[in-house]
């Protein structure tokens, strides 16, 4: 697996978009901006969502509400993530898929995405109910946890990747 993911890795590197972000300094600048930018919307919008299932923000609306208006938002501004972060990495991928921090991340950040389209899909089923249901909370206090640990995985990456 992990001769595999240098090949891939070494594979990105010698493409034109890695020789575009190293010969271009302000893409760099472009893709780590809207990398964070995109990632804070996405956890922004998850972080209302679940905060109103578990009823401590957000009362003067329904969670349902606050999942139809913000998350197509945090599809299209996941899919900035992905476009930016894969140009940030371009340059150095191998760096940064040897690093179990980077690969964390990644997988956190898959299950977050999960713990994210089943609240989407469940919401307006939970908010039937008398009281929201004990899966429900247990769901966002997942998915607030997965988005921080997505977080605090990211910001360990080692510098020298980052290079």
């Amino acid at each position: 697996m992990y001769d595999w993911l240098m090949s891939v890795g070494e594979w990105i590197e010698t493409s034109p978009i890695a020789y575009a972000e190293i010969e271009w300094g302000l893409l760099t600048d472009f893709s780590i901006v809207g990398h964070y930018f995109g990632f804070f919307m996405v956890v922004g919008v998850n972080l209302a969502v679940d905060l109103r299932i578990l009823g401590v923000r957000g009362r003067n609306r329904t969670a349902s509400e606050l999942a139809e208006q913000f998350f197509p938002w945090a599809w299209r501004f996941l899919g900035i993530v992905v476009l930016t972060g894969s140009l940030y990495l371009s340059p150095s991928a191998r760096a940064f898929f040897s690093s179990s921090f980077f690969l964390l991340k990644l997988l956190l950040m898959l299950l977050a995405i999960v713990s994210s389209l089943l609240i989407q899909w469940n919401v307006r089923k939970w908010e039937q109910a008398p009281a929201t249901p004990l899966l429900a909370k247990v769901l966002a206090v997942v998915s607030l946890l997965l988005w921080i640990g997505t977080i605090l995985a990211g910001t360990h990456v080692p510098i020298q990747t980052l290079v």
